[in-house]
């Protein structure tokens, strides 16, 4: 935190019913899923983001 800064909050509009959990996994989507997963699991984690080469 830089001081100085005042610290904001941002809502993130996320829906909570969509969580991994609730996600039903089948043959033609089951890359997505764990790319999504092990994206939101480390965010940050590497410089590779699978998400953004998936969209793209």
């Amino acid at each position: 935190m830089i001081p100085g800064i005042k610290r904001v909050q941002i809502d993130s509009q996320l829906n909570h019913n969509y969580t991994f959990e609730s996600f039903i996994e089948g043959d033609c989507n089951r890359v997505a899923r764990r790319a999504g997963k092990t994206v939101s699991d480390k965010p940050g984690g590497t410089s590779f983001n699978p998400l953004l080469y998936m969209a793209a």
